[in-house]
């Protein structure tokens, strides 16, 4: 029976713990809108007037779903569509790997897209790269809303090779989260 009372006891120092901000969001969804310009656009109104760029500025949605297994690092995969403004619509399959730059729930992050187009149309082998830098701010115990700022290439083939076009944009969104990154 001591030896039960002594579990019992080294049970409740191992369970007793000071109350302190969670900082791993644990599975986590977020959704975004874009905006972003081409680059080569920019570039071409520099050099001449009568430029013919194609695919000079997007639109989009973002969703992704998630899971944070460190505080420092999150995993995440889902859908995004992009309307390219020369009548393209582009639906992709993207992974997101985030790595968070502070230890407290509000802090910046940097972010990596890579996605393919799952639409089959005119656009051939459409596929989407992005690199971005943003910041998060708890909205309550359970959601953020965050913005970033991105550099992306869009890259597809009309049949007649491959064509690529920089864009710079931004993103404004809100993440769910299923555990509580601060107390109420």
């Amino acid at each position: 029976m001591k030896n039960y009372y002594f579990l019992f006891i080294f049970i409740s120092f191992l369970g007793y713990s000071q109350q302190k901000e969670n900082l791993n969001q644990g599975i986590y969804w977020s959704t975004d809108a874009q905006v972003a310009y081409g680059l080569a656009k920019a570039v071409a109104d520099i050099v001449n007037e009568d430029n013919n760029v194609d695919f000079n500025a997007n639109a989009g949605i973002t969703s992704v779903i998630g899971f944070q297994p460190i505080h420092k690092i999150g995993l995440g995969a889902g859908f995004r569509y992009n309307y390219i403004y020369d009548n393209i619509h582009n639906l992709y399959f993207l992974v997101q790997p985030k790595i968070y730059l502070d230890n407290a729930a509000d802090s910046g992050y940097i972010y990596l897209n890579a996605g393919f187009a799952l639409t089959k149309s005119d656009v051939r082998k459409a596929r989407v790269y992005t690199l971005g830098i943003g910041d998060q701010n708890p909205i309550n115990v359970r959601m953020n809303y965050y913005y970033s700022f991105f550099l992306e290439n869009h890259s597809m083939n009309f049949g007649d090779g491959l064509k690529s076009n920089f864009y710079i944009g931004l993103n404004l969104g809100i993440t769910f989260h299923s555990n509580k990154v601060r107390e109420e």
